[in-house]
């Protein structure tokens, strides 16, 4: 063992100890602790030039009370954040909201899992919310009857509610204004499963659990007039261009009828991204293709027509599924949406709420 001293810049280190039997990369660790210079920056002087990670201690003469001599730049001293972590329950409740990625559950006042279940799925429609949102308490005068004026703003108020609150919302005033109404969009299309109906033998009520299975896109243009079909060919070949697009596939030319309407032409296989261009250009903005994405169901649990529970799924902007189960609120993935179709006591879907995909 050998006792040496370490100049660095304008500082001493004296009395460091240096264990011979060990390679010189040790002691480089040791000065390392003492001047925050990493050992690979360290040069140190010593008998026949600068001390190497694997020298041979025996061969470089290091005497007791020798001083070294060292030269290196030391790591940046790593500072504390001027801010401190934040977590995601110190935020304000409008800034929880946003950090969660999905808004609040519901309350379940007694039997209300059916209406929370259907306003989440109703909550999942932007232009109905962007349509209450827009309503004025002043419309009464209008000619608007009372009851359809303090439901609409009953169902204002518990969507603004669900946008701002991280904690589960109360659908009181909702509740106590009348039975749900569902406003109708061209550009949905609802469906209903035949889950429950009357046993004439016996009088009562049941519950058919047999599995019905449903897609996440939904085509109907094989149940579509021929005159409807003619008005869906353009913006359809419109929509399989741009889906082909970005797979990297070909882009077909328009379709017989957009030809004969425009008096243009296209080989087939010879298209590109300027048939995108031009056919998007013969289609009106906002036309309907006649396919539609699954965006909200409604399920019930249990196998008693007269009691059971109502949950909502519903599909949220960033394509990320939400299980709104009245006040408890939990991510699913897409393949478990898939499973509620039914067959036994687990979750089975009664209503199916598409969004029309358009161009």
């Amino acid at each position: 063992m050998v006792t040496v001293s370490v100049k660095w810049q304008k500082q001493l280190f004296p009395g460091i100890e240096i264990d011979t039997s060990q390679p010189p990369i040790v002691f480089k660790t040791q000065l390392y602790t003492l001047t925050g210079v990493p050992p690979e920056r360290q040069k140190i002087m010593v008998k026949g030039g600068i001390l190497k990670d694997d020298a041979d201690w025996s061969t470089l003469a290091v005497k007791d009370g020798q001083k070294l001599m060292m030269i290196g730049t030391a790591d940046e001293i790593v500072r504390a954040p001027e801010k401190g972590p934040v977590f995601v329950e110190d935020l304000p409740e409008e800034e929880q909201a946003a950090a969660l990625g999905h808004s609040a559950g519901l309350y379940n006042l007694g039997n209300t899992c059916y209406m929370n279940s259907t306003l989440q799925c109703l909550h999942s429609v932007p232009e109905l919310k962007s349509a209450l949102l827009s309503y004025s308490d002043n419309v009464r005068g209008n000619g608007v009857d009372q009851t359809s004026h303090s439901l609409t703003v009953a169902t204002r108020n518990t969507f603004g509610e669900l946008d701002k609150s991280v904690r589960p919302v109360a659908p009181l005033h909702f509740l106590q204004e009348s039975s749900i109404c569902y406003c109708s969009f061209f550009r949905y299309l609802t469906v209903q499963f035949v889950r429950f109906f009357w046993k004439r033998e016996s009088n009562q009520k049941a519950k058919i659990l047999r599995k019905v299975d449903y897609p996440l896109e939904l085509d109907v243009y094989d149940f579509c007039s021929d005159e409807l079909k003619q008005k869906l060919q353009a913006p359809r070949q419109v929509m399989r261009n741009a889906e082909n697009a970005k797979f990297g596939l070909k882009v077909q030319g328009k379709t017989n009828s957009s030809k004969d309407n425009e008096g243009s032409s296209s080989s087939e296989g010879e298209s590109s991204s300027m048939d995108i261009d031009k056919a998007d250009s013969s289609v009106p903005k906002k036309q309907i293709t006649g396919v539609y994405d699954l965006i909200a169901v409604l399920t019930h649990k249990g196998r008693s027509a007269d009691s059971g529970h109502y949950v909502g799924w519903v599909k949220q902007d960033d394509g990320k599924w939400i299980e709104f189960d009245d006040d408890n609120p939990s991510i699913r993935k897409e393949e478990e949406i898939l499973k509620l179709s039914g067959g036994g006591d687990w979750h089975m879907a009664y209503i199916c709420l598409y969004k029309a995909r358009v161009i």
